[in-house]
């Protein structure tokens, strides 16, 4: 299930189907609920979905994030990938583009 984050919770829903939806700011929520997550000994489930995020991303988004030629529109897949090889290790930053994948 998807959770949506938001502190407008007229948006939330509008791009996927949302399971949990929690008004309110993100940081907030976060810092209420990491304390009651326990890490795993069992790390087979996340690598398998690592994998398998990483290999949509790289079909899906990264036909995105090549650079443009000159007179191309300029994806926000593209300039997160520019901010991601200039960023700090422990940045965080999204591009919401609409696309549910």
């Amino acid at each position: 299930d998807t959770i949506q984050i938001d502190t407008a919770a007229e948006v939330m829903g509008r791009r996927t189907n949302v399971g949990l939806q929690v008004e309110g700011d993100v940081r907030a929520t976060i810092a209420a609920v990491l304390p009651l997550i326990k890490r795993k000994k069992n790390r087979k489930f996340l690598k398998g979905l690592l994998k398998k995020h990483n290999t949509v991303m790289s079909k899906v988004v990264g036909a995105y994030t090549t650079k443009p030629s000159k007179f191309q529109k300029i994806h926000p897949e593209y300039a997160a990938s520019i901010l991601n090889d200039v960023a700090a290790d422990d940045a965080i930053f999204t591009a919401d583009t609409g696309m549910c994948n």
